[in-house]
């Protein structure tokens, strides 16, 4: 029998992901005006300065595609051709450097708290400017928008040393045992393996911790530092359902990207495109996967406790924030 705790979770998960898709329909309009211009174009333009900086990376995977669907022996593995991409994507030029800051500091702040105004009924939803309205009151909270990315950020830095750590660690313990014929091959799998999974879950933990940070900096007034503890409070205070409604989004993502790339490889190889494009491609799922990322976080908020241990002074969202970013 499954643990209660597990199933009310993934109950509970169901509910807010169901939830995420009504307040998603129910503005639709500015949602998808939200998600196309603070979502998907940052992410198509920062996959095309990837596309443009790792071009010799990706015509090696497409020769290798090509050779393996032959019937032929390629001759990279492809452990070895993952081990390579995981050293080469992370050495970005200075521009795409410089974009992902600004999109990471403004894009997305902008756009998670937009929605989270939209949805949880700071911003009109009948009007056809209501997209717009949403940008300017988040606009007008920017100072604690940046402090929170930049904290975040730096939470994310601090997270992704451990697993950069491991992986130096198991890339070592691979190559001292590369001499020996079938412990080498299996270490040096398992290193790459291990490697994406530790680097994805945390990735994953980052974002539970603090996938209501916008929530917070945006309509509780709460800035920096509060916004954080608070969507860690949160966050705790709904664990399971947090946890599995992330998790559920994640899995569609991925869900979405095994489908255009068999897509690819059946229709796309024979029509030329290139796999520059399948990558584009991806950003721009990305990009809905973000706003939606921000559907399912106030989801989740407006099913919280109305009282409680963590509701404290947060218990009412603060119109006063609201009311002064109108004036402004």
């Amino acid at each position: 029998m499954r643990n209660p705790r597990f199933r009310q979770g993934a109950q509970e998960a169901r509910a807010a992901l169901a939830e995420a898709g009504r307040l998603a329909r129910g503005s639709f309009s500015q949602t998808l005006l939200l998600a196309l211009s603070l979502g998907v174009a940052p992410c198509l333009l920062r996959g095309l300065f990837f596309v443009n900086s790792q071009g010799a990376l990706l015509s090696v995977w497409e020769g290798w595609l090509h050779t393996v669907l032959s019937g032929a022996r390629p001759p990279e593995g492809l452990v070895s051709l993952l081990a390579i991409t995981m050293r080469q994507s992370g050495m970005d030029s200075l521009m795409a450097t410089l974009f992902d800051l600004l999109a990471s500091l403004l894009a997305v702040p902008l756009l998670l708290a937009a929605l989270a105004l939209l949805y949880n009924g700071f911003a009109r939803r009948d009007t056809e400017h209501s997209a717009m309205e949403a940008v300017r009151l988040a606009w007008g909270n920017r100072r604690n928008l940046v402090v929170a990315a930049l904290l975040c950020m730096l939470a994310e830095g601090v997270a992704q040393i451990v697993p950069s750590m491991v992986t130096g660690f198991l890339t070592l313990l691979a190559e001292i045992l590369s001499w020996i014929p079938v412990l080498g091959a299996v270490a040096g799998v398992l290193a790459v393996v291990l490697s994406i999974v530790i680097s994805l879950l945390t990735d994953f933990a980052v974002t539970v911790a603090f996938c209501y940070v916008w929530i917070c900096a945006s309509c509780e007034g709460a800035s920096g530092m509060e916004a954080m503890a608070r969507s860690w409070r949160l966050t705790r205070d709904a664990m399971g359902a947090t946890v599995f409604a992330l998790a559920g989004l994640l899995l569609l993502k991925w869900a979405v990207y095994a489908i255009l790339g068999a897509v690819w490889l059946l229709a796309g190889r024979a029509l030329a495109l290139p796999l520059p494009a399948l990558v584009c491609s991806f950003y721009v799922i990305h990009g809905f996967y973000m706003a939606a990322l921000g559907a399912v976080a106030s989801a989740l908020y407006l099913r919280r406790p109305a009282s409680g241990p963590s509701a404290g002074r947060y218990g009412n969202p603060a119109f006063g924030v609201i009311k002064s970013a109108n004036i402004d």
